[in-house]
C-alpha cells in the first residue's frame, strides 16, 4: 500500500449510499407486509450508514417483534416513545422517504446495495483496528493474525449471499405447481428417519451430530436426502436443504413423485392419468405447507451456508440441515489441495451442528474403488478427505445389491460404517427407482 491510498480513502469517505437507504425505508413504509420480511432477512439497523436511518429501521424491527403494523404514523409514535422522533427529522422526514421512489422499484437490489456498503464499512473498520493493533505491537503477531482471520471470515460469512432459502410454498408460487410437476423437529430433539428399520439401529438423527450419507453416483443418495427432508418436515422439524446439484424445482418434483408414488419419467413427459395428476396435486399441496427451506445456489461456500442457516435460525429454530453434496461446495481463496478444502468444509459443518444444536446431514461421493473391485464400499472410500470420516458422528454407505440396469425396484444396503455412540450394522431397503423412493422391505 502506498502512502497516498489512506488519504484518498479519507477524501472519498466511507462507502455508503444514503439515497438507497431512503428508498429501502420508503418502500417498507409503503408496503411493510411485503417488504419488511425481506429487509429483516438481509439487514440489521447497524447496516445503515445514517444514524437517523439506523433509528428508523431499529424502530421497525421492534415493531415487527410485537406484530405491530408499520406505517409512517406508527413508526413516528415508536420513535417518539424512544425519544428519537426529533433526531430523525420528525413525521415530515418519514413522509418524504418515498420521494423519488420508482413506480416499479427493484427492492431486492436496494437491499443488496445497502448491505454491500455495510460490509465494506465493516471491512474498513476491521482493517483499521488491525493496523492500530500492529502499530501498538502489544500482542504477538500470531494472535493478531488469528483474530484478523476470525474477523474477516465472519464478515465474509455475512457478505455471502450465494443463494436464497425459500420455503417449498415460495418455490411453487414462483415457478408454478404444474411447471414443477411436468418439468425434464425442533432443535435439540432426535429427527427420525423415514425408514423404521434404520431407526432401530441409529435412533434417528441426533442433535449436534454430523451424519454423512455416501454413495457412488446414481445409487440414490440425493433421493434418500429428499425423502429424509420431507419426512422430517412432516414430523414438524424446520428443514434447511442446500442442493448444489439439483434445482429447487427438481427437488420438489422428486418429493412430489415420491410422496404420490408416481413414475417421475412419466411426470416429466406430461403423460399422467387423471388419478396420478390428482395424487401429485394433493402431494404438492401437502409439501407446500411444510416448514421446508431450499437453497439451490451453485458455488455455495461454507460461509454462505453458515450465514443463511444462522439468519433462519434466529427467526425460527432449525431442526435439520441437509447438504447435497460436500464435494460441490466451494472454498474461497487458495488451499494446498482439495483434501484440505474438504477438511475445512466437514469441520465447518460439524461446528455448525454443535454450536446451534441441530443435526447436519451431508451427502458425499465415494471414489471408484468399490466399482473397480466389485465390492461393498468402506470408510476408506470416502472421496477427497479422510477428515470426513473423522468429523462425522455417523457414516452411512449406500450400496445397490445385484441391481440390473433396467430394474424398477432394487435392493439397497444402508451400511452404517461408523456410529460414534452406538452399533454399526446393515439394513436393506427397497429402492423404487421410478418414484425415487426408499421403503423398508417389509412395506414394499
Amino acid at each position: 500500500m502506498n502512502g497516498r491510498q489512506p488519504d484518498l480513502l479519507m477524501e472519498r469517505g466511507l462507502p455508503e449510499s444514503v439515497e438507497t437507504e431512503r428508498l429501502v425505508l420508503g418502500s417498507i413504509l409503503l408496503d411493510y407486509r411485503e417488504n419488511l420480511p425481506a429487509a429483516l432477512g438481509l439487514l440489521r439497523p447497524q447496516d445503515f450508514a445514517l444514524k437517523s436511518h439506523r433509528r428508523i429501521f431499529g424502530a421497525m424491527v421492534e415493531m415487527d417483534k410485537v406484530c405491530e403494523p408499520v406505517d409512517r404514523v406508527t413508526v413516528f409514535n415508536r420513535l417518539q416513545a424512544n425519544g428519537h422522533a426529533e433526531a430523525v427529522g420528525g413525521l415530515s422526514y418519514l413522509v418524504s422517504l418515498d420521494d423519488g421512489l420508482p413506480r416499479l422499484c427493484n427492492f431486492e437490489q436496494y437491499l443488496l446495495i445497502v448491505r454491500e456498503k455495510a460490509i465494506l464499512r465493516r471491512t474498513v473498520f476491521a482493517c483499521d483496528r488491525l493496523k492500530n493493533a500492529c502499530l501498538l505491537g502489544i500482542d504477538p503477531p500470531a494472535d493478531l493474525l488469528a483474530q484478523a482471520e476470525r474477523t474477516l471470515v465472519a464478515i465474509a460469512g455475512d457478505a455471502a449471499t450465494g443463494g436464497r432459502l425459500r420455503t417449498a410454498s415460495e418455490v411453487f408460487a414462483e415457478q408454478g405447481v404444474e411447471a414443477i410437476l411436468n418439468q425434464s423437529r425442533a432443535a435439540g430433539k432426535s429427527i427420525p428417519f423415514p425408514w423404521p428399520s434404520l431407526n432401530e439401529l441409529l435412533i434417528g438423527v441426533q442433535s449436534g451430530q454430523l451424519v454423512v450419507i455416501a454413495a457412488r453416483p446414481g445409487v440414490g443418495k440425493s433421493a434418500a436426502a429428499a425423502q429424509l427432508a420431507a419426512h422430517a418436515a412432516m414430523e414438524g422439524s424446520r428443514v434447511a436443504l442446500f442442493s448444489l446439484e439439483m434445482s429447487a424445482s427438481e427437488i420438489l418434483q422428486r418429493m412430489v413423485c415420491s410422496a404420490a408414488g408416481v413414475n417421475m419419467h412419466t411426470a416429466r413427459r406430461g403423460r399422467l392419468s387423471e388419478q396420478e395428476r390428482f395424487e401429485m396435486s394433493r402431494a404438492a399441496t401437502d409439501i407446500a405447507a411444510l416448514p421446508l427451506y431450499i437453497d439451490d445456489a451453485t458455488g455455495c461456500t461454507m460461509g454462505a451456508l453458515n450465514a443463511a442457516v444462522r439468519r433462519l435460525n434466529a427467526k425460527h429454530p432449525v431442526g435439520l440441515v441437509i447438504v447435497d453434496y460436500l464435494q460441490l461446495m466451494d472454498v474461497p481463496g487458495r488451499r494446498e489441495n482439495r483434501n484440505v478444502e474438504i477438511s475445512e468444509i466437514s469441520r465447518g459443518l460439524k461446528r455448525l451442528a454443535r454450536e446451534l444444536e441441530f443435526p447436519v446431514v451431508a451427502l458425499s461421493q465415494l471414489n471408484r474403488e468399490p466399482e473397480k473391485h466389485m465390492r461393498r464400499p468402506m470408510l476408506a472410500d470416502l472421496r477427497d478427505s479422510g477428515s470426513i470420516e473423522q468429523d462425522a458422528d455417523v457414516v452411512v454407505l449406500l450400496h445397490l445389491v445385484n441391481a440390473e440396469p433396467g430394474a424398477r425396484v432394487v435392493d439397497c444396503e444402508f451400511l452404517v460404517a461408523k456410529h460414534r455412540n452406538g452399533p454399526i450394522g446393515k439394513r436393506v431397503l427397497r429402492f423404487h427407482r421410478e418414484s425415487t423412493r426408499f421403503v423398508d422391505r417389509e412395506g414394499s
